[in-house]
């Protein structure tokens, strides 16, 4: 009786291959549906991302690179050089609000200030290379 079990388990086995091989054809081709080209305007072409800044640790990058400051309640920041490193305070236009930055200008080394409110939050350390 397990003899005769497992004789009809391997020929249902068989049986499934071949009605699984039947639905395919080698020599048929499937079509390849891909999706849309990603491009990039000409205008985006060598636009670089600002280096993120959210805490004390130093920071280095070439000139012309920008610093974006995402910490909250950041009222304003200075640089210890503004030959090296140029500032842009936080701002609010009504539809759209800023974060604070900076932008290196110069080979150098400059020290970035950010304040919330009165304070003094932390420094970066910058250094610019050329």
């Amino acid at each position: 009786m397990k003899q005769r079990n497992a004789l009809r388990c391997a020929m249902a086995i068989a049986a499934l291959g071949a009605v699984i091989a039947g639905c395919s054809n080698a020599e048929e081709q499937q079509e390849v549906i891909e999706g849309p080209e990603v491009t990039q305007p000409d205008d985006a072409a060598g636009v670089v991302a600002p280096v993120i800044v959210d805490s004390g640790d130093p920071v280095t990058l070439e000139v012309g690179r920008s610093i974006d400051v995402v910490t909250d309640d950041v009222t304003r920041v200075e640089s210890s050089d503004t030959a090296v490193l140029t500032v842009s305070q936080p701002s609010d236009d009504g539809s759209a609000s800023f974060n604070a930055g900076a932008t290196a200008v110069a080979a150098g080394s400059a020290t970035l200030s950010v304040y919330t409110g009165d304070s003094l939050a932390y420094e970066v350390a910058v250094t610019v290379e050329g």
